[in-house]
């Protein structure tokens, strides 16, 4: 054979070996929130082939001040629980441990003359972290990806190594009950009301709140939710998110007095207790007529044959808006009289 044609073969190889290692293989950690108060999240890995790759290992480093790996130690080794759940059967040499408190080490490899490559994986694995009670809303950690070794050596591996923060606590999705005003107060003439509005709001991130109001406390018989005046759903679909309902609450006092009570919210979105008080007033002044006036005379009746029955009205004939309470009504009497009340 030629130096010519030795020297082309050999260029060949060498042009055919740079394609392989540009061929496109890469390794991602998938994005994954959970809700404040979780206990754990899941994230997944995989792996996309693109060349002759027979082995490689990634570091995934990760925030272990609200993380930890969910693992099981095995032969001096903490294996990470689920992380090679779908790595084949085939794959000579798998292993997927904590390698230190924040690191975790993802490592295959074929073995065999010529070794096959490594084929994609999506998912390779699930790695299940415990999250810590301490977690807040915002809490994150964006896993920064090494690559520890790869067969060919000196080939090209694409890191999922992206600005998002792959494994975040956001908050819970759900709706949350809210009402203004948070204390009212009413004032009313004695036998005269008051009425007042309160609005519900869903300030939660989900739709669907419901609502159910009642009163309650010392003088709760002194206050209403007016016929037709709650416009809160009680069931499904309930309020959207930003939506607003509203309560009309009546109060009318029996007496020149103060009361109290308490309007209470409950529902899906949390509760709520609005404090009530109400003044009940005097009010203008009333005055009471009864008719017929003065002395009134049954006449001449035969004892124990005839009777004679006469009504009376009471009139409230004092300032406009006033109240007259009439309490009770006697007749004051001599001794032995014939006449009593038959009706009032």
């Amino acid at each position: 054979m030629s130096l010519k044609k030795i020297l082309a073969m050999s260029a060949a190889l060498i042009l055919f070996g740079a394609s392989s290692v540009a061929n496109g293989q890469s390794f991602s950690v998938s994005d994954q929130t959970a809700t404040v108060g979780s206990a754990s999240v899941a994230v997944s890995w995989s792996w996309t082939a693109g060349s002759d790759v027979t082995a490689f290992g990634v570091d995934i480093v990760f925030d272990n001040t609200f993380l930890t790996p969910q693992t099981t130690t095995s032969g001096g080794f903490e294996t990470v629980d689920g992380c090679l759940a779908n790595v084949p059967a085939g794959v000579s040499l798998k292993s997927c441990n904590l390698i230190n408190a924040s690191t975790i080490r993802v490592s295959l490899q074929n073995l065999g003359t010529p070794a096959a490559s490594i084929a994609s994986l999506a998912p390779g694995g699930t790695i299940t972290f415990d999250i810590a009670s301490t977690a807040v809303v915002g809490a994150s950690s964006n896993f920064a990806l090494t690559l520890a070794s790869v067969v060919p050596g000196g080939t090209s591996v694409t890191l999922d190594n992206g600005a998002e923060n792959e494994a975040g606590i956001v908050a819970a999705t759900a709706p949350i009950l809210s009402v203004a005003p948070t204390t009212q107060a009413f004032a009313a003439a004695n036998g005269s009301t008051d009425t007042k509005t309160f609005t519900v709001t869903n300030t939660g991130n989900a739709d669907g709140l419901t609502v159910a109001a009642a009163l309650s406390g010392a003088d709760d018989d002194n206050f209403s939710i007016v016929s037709g005046g709650n416009t809160c759903p009680t069931a499904a679909p309930g309020l959207a998110q930003a939506a607003t309902c509203t309560i009309q609450v009546q109060f009318a006092p029996d007496a020149v007095d103060t009361f109290s009570a308490s309007l209470d919210l409950t529902g899906n979105g949390g509760t709520a207790n609005v404090a009530l008080t109400g003044t009940g007033s005097a009010g203008p002044a009333g005055a009471i007529t009864i008719t017929p006036a003065g002395t009134f005379d049954f006449g001449e009746l035969l004892t124990g044959i005839e009777e004679e029955t006469q009504v009376f009205t009471a009139t409230n004939t004092g300032a406009a808006g006033s109240v007259v309470t009439i309490s009770s009504a006697a007749l004051n009497l001599l001794f032995g009289s014939p006449l009593s009340i038959v009706a009032n």
